[in-house]
Order: C-alpha cells, then structure tokens, then sequence
C-alpha cells in the first residue's frame, strides 16, 4: 500500500480548471469570458494549420462547428483555402474586420 503523504501520489483533478488570461497576464472573470465569446462573432487564427492532427485546426474547426467565423491566417496556405475559408498570409491582407485574434504560434514569433 502506497504512503498517502507521499507528494507524488496525490491525486489530480479529474476536470482541470480552465483559465483565460489577458495580455497582462492577468485572468478574465467568467462573466468577462462568457460577454467576449458572446459578442466576437469574426475570429482570425493566426499559424492556422490545414491539417487536421493541429491544435490550431482542432480549435477552428470547433469554433466553426458553434457558429464562429473563421478567417485563416498563414502564409504557408495563402491563396488557398482551410476550413473552406481562404487564407490570407497576413492579418493585413484580411479583406473584413475582425472581432478577436487567436494566435497559434510561439511567443518568439509574435510581435508585442
């Protein structure tokens, strides 16, 4: 029988906490969450990926299934089309505003 004080048999939350963060690093209260996903309707995703397997597509690909616009943005892909919208090489090149930028790349690449 395993030593219930030992720390590396604690047990793990079976549903982790979610967690929203602005960009000061501090966390959005959920009724701030809740009026953001409700009212940003147009999300252009950054580093966007066509393939499937992807982070990024699993998440567009889910935001389309609930109603989101979707407005691919990679230069990889531009000119053609992901999640049958076409993809532009930058947010510049967006013919249409957006409502909210969701970035799929490393913190590196990401101008402040």
């Amino acid at each position: 029988m395993a030593d219930e004080s030992d720390p590396s048999m604690t047990s793990v939350p079976s549903t982790p906490s979610v967690r929203s963060v602005r960009s000061d690093h501090s966390y959005l209260s959920q009724g701030e969450l809740c009026r953001i996903l409700r009212d940003c309707r147009t999300i252009a995703v950054v580093g966007l990926s066509a393939e499937w397997m992807r982070p990024s597509f699993f998440a567009a690909k889910y935001l389309q299934g609930k109603g989101y616009r979707i407005l691919p943005v990679n230069p990889r892909y531009a000119g053609s089309s992901v999640l049958g919208m076409p993809c532009v090489a930058r947010l510049e090149d967006l013919a249409e505003p957006v409502d909210m930028v969701d970035v799929f790349r490393k913190t590196e690449d990401v101008a402040p």
